[in-house]
C-alpha cells in the first residue's frame, strides 16, 4: 500500500525518479572524486554544507 497521494497524472512519480536519479548521481560522482584523490571527503562536506547555505537563503 503507497502512503503517496494519488496523482493521476504520474507527475508525482516523475518528480521522484527525478530526485533519486540526481541524487544517486552526485553521490557517485562525490565518491569518484574521493576515491581518486581528487578532493578529500572533508572538503566535499564543507562545499555541501556552503551550498545548503546559500539554497536556505534563497528558500526564504
Amino acid at each position: 500500500m503507497s502512503t503517496k497521494p494519488d496523482d493521476s497524472n504520474g507527475q508525482q512519480g516523475a518528480s521522484d525518479e527525478l530526485a533519486v536519479s540526481s541524487l544517486a548521481t552526485s553521490n557517485a560522482l562525490a565518491k569518484l572524486l574521493i576515491e581518486k584523490s581528487i578532493i578529500t571527503g572533508a572538503e566535499f562536506t564543507a562545499k555541501v554544507s556552503a551550498e545548503r547555505a546559500i539554497f536556505k537563503r534563497i528558500r526564504k
